[in-house]
């Protein structure tokens, strides 16, 4: 008997390492392509067992079990894009190595083997295809425009689209209509747009019942007119705080010589208007050192999000995109530098590179969703719906989860960081 384990599934397309020649599966018409004896590809994910009776196979020269498996040793087979197989037989069932004959039955087909072998890979995609993705929290980027200049942006000015209004009320439905709980609206500059804003801000809420409708910004264009008329419907205002030194705000683009002052009169507004009150600040090269804890404790944010600088292909990663982040960048230990400066304080989450990879579901100004590395976009939710919009990106639901977030994300709740869990914005 042959034991088949699945590591990893996708349709399959070649290599085949061990023997020499072409092979063709009826299973799927991907499943089509050439093996060497040269392929070494190994690889180990996710575990489906299979076992298999009877097994033959056929190369362009005489037919036969491929050398790997009549002589009994495990054989790892790479399928593109990601497909790692290893089929082994138990030492007790072994077939006997010999020269010029191959020891297994030669009258069995080789598409059959295939098919037992492909089987799980296609019922896999049928599942992923099928199952049900919910999208629990969105980033609605509704406009890429911006007002400051900030050097490692990684959601650039490429256009200025901007949904209508009655379009992206409906988009906002399909999405509560999915389960989305929570909306963070972003940017861009999100206030560029403070009637638009408005708007949604209050549709959200009165009409789709959210659980938690937030905001972040960088602050420069937050009125207090805007927190009388909706701050009702707003449970969150994050606002972007790199520094508390005018000096490095102004070399980063953000500042303008009065971020900090602005800082504090929006953490006013906030505890006025019952709106709880976040600092988001990316940690990069020009901040890495700086010591916020006083300003922290003067401020007393809920939650205090620490990112480590995140550079994008094809946003912020050359001499040829809108922004170039990498005079920016910083090791691993150097963002851990700054978060052993702030660790104690109650309200500080960190958020390292790795953490940040899939886990986010980002709405671009076109109601699409981006997929992990923001290069592939899905097609519009207006146009597909939410999941054939979600199947189409790579979004990690469990990585969502296991970062952290379902926490405290309504008005009137108060909650300290130890005690949070789930999803987090």
């Amino acid at each position: 008997m042959l034991e088949v384990v699945l590591r990893s599934q996708s349709v399959a397309k070649g290599p085949f390492p061990g023997t020499r020649g072409t092979w063709a599966s009826s299973v799927s018409s991907k499943a089509v392509g050439e093996y060497s004896t040269d392929n070494k590809d190994q690889g180990a994910i996710l575990d489906v067992h299979l076992s298999v009776d009877e097994v033959t196979a056929r190369d362009d020269e005489q037919y036969g079990v491929p050398r790997g498996i009549s002589c009994g040793r495990p054989t790892t087979v790479e399928f593109e894009p990601r497909i790692y197989l290893e089929a082994q037989y138990p030492s007790d069932q072994a077939p006997k190595a010999n020269t010029g004959k191959c020891a297994m039955p030669i009258t069995m087909a080789w598409t059959r083997y295939l098919i037992v072998l492909f089987l799980p890979s296609i019922l896999f995609l049928v599942w992923r295809r099928s199952r049900r993705q919910v999208p629990v929290s969105v980033n609605y980027h509704f406009s890429r425009r911006c007002n400051k200049t900030c050097g490692f942006c990684f959601h650039t000015a490429k256009t200025s689209h901007i949904e209508t209004l009655g379009r992206a009320k409906d988009g906002l439905r399909l999405l509560q209509r999915a389960g989305m709980r929570k909306i963070n609206f972003a940017g861009g500059e999100p206030f560029l747009y403070p009637k638009f804003l408005g708007e949604l801000v209050d549709f959200c809420k009165d009409n789709l019942r959210l659980e938690s409708v937030s905001i972040v910004t960088n602050g420069s264009l937050v009125k207090e007119d805007f927190l009388r008329r909706h701050g009702r419907n707003v449970d969150i205002l994050a606002v972007s705080c790199d520094s508390f030194d005018e000096a490095t705000n102004i070399k980063i683009g953000r500042g303008s010589g009065d971020q900090v002052r602005q800082l504090y009169q929006i953490a006013a507004w906030c505890k006025h208007y019952g709106i709880k009150f976040k600092i988001n600040t990316v940690v990069c090269r020009l901040n890495y050192m700086e010591n916020m804890n006083h300003h922290i404790n003067a401020l007393q944010p809920f939650r205090w999000k620490c990112f480590q600088v995140l550079i994008i292909p094809g946003e912020n990663d050359s001499a040829e995109t809108i922004r170039d982040g990498r005079r920016f960048i910083i090791t691993d230990d150097e963002y851990e530098t700054f978060c052993r400066m702030h660790r104690q304080q109650k309200s500080f989450v960190a958020e390292p590179n790795r953490l940040m990879a899939r886990s986010y579901l980002i709405l671009d100004e076109y109601m699409r969703f981006l997929d992990k590395d923001g290069r592939r976009t899905s097609d519009s939710i207006l146009d597909v719906g939410v999941q054939k919009a979600l199947n189409s990106v790579q979004w990690d639901e469990q990585a969502f989860v296991e970062r952290g977030g379902i926490y405290d994300w309504s008005r009137g709740k108060t909650m300290c960081s130890s005690e949070r869990s789930g999803l987090d914005w």
